[in-house]
C-alpha cells in the first residue's frame, strides 16, 4: 500500500479498532529483495519494499508506546509490533 494509505489505516487501527490492551502487527516487504525481479516478471505484482527508517516511521504514526520491528528469518520481510 502506498504510504499515504497505510498511514491512514494504522492511524485509525491504533486510535479507534484497537483495545488498550491490545495489539497491532504488520509486515511489509524489505528493501533489497534478491526475488524483486521474478516478483515484477512473473508474478506482475507491484510491490513496495520498505527500509527501516520507513518502518520506524510506520510504527511511529501509531502512536502506542512499545514498538518492535524485526525481520523474520530470511531477512526478506519485516515484522511490525505496537501495543
Amino acid at each position: 500500500l502506498p504510504e499515504k494509505v497505510i498511514a491512514f489505516i494504522l492511524r485509525n487501527l491504533s486510535k479507534k479498532i484497537m483495545r488498550k490492551d491490545g495489539t497491532l502487527m504488520f509486515s511489509n516487504i524489505a528493501n533489497d529483495n534478491p526475488f524483486r525481479p521474478w516478483i515484477d516478471l512473473i508474478g506482475n505484482w507491484a510491490l513496495i519494499e520498505r527500509n527501516e527508517k520507513e518502518m520506524r516511521k510506520l510504527l511511529a504514526i501509531t502512536g502506542c508506546k512499545e514498538q518492535k520491528l524485526t525481520k523474520e528469518s530470511t531477512g526478506l520481510t519485516w515484522i511490525a509490533t505496537a501495543s
